[in-house]
């Protein structure tokens, strides 16, 4: 889905700046995933 690349696209693009020495993420996720299996991907990296 095209939709679910738009923040990556924002940062390649220089509309988002992320802040110097931060980590960055960019979620890439269009409409077709469930809530469960959306949890179970982030439970799989610890909060930050």
């Amino acid at each position: 889905e095209p939709g679910g690349a738009v923040g990556l696209a924002a940062l390649l693009a220089g509309h988002i700046r992320p802040m110097p020495g931060a980590t960055s993420c960019a979620v890439l996720s269009g409409g077709n995933i469930d809530a469960a299996t959306f949890n179970d991907c982030l439970a799989q990296y610890p909060a930050p």
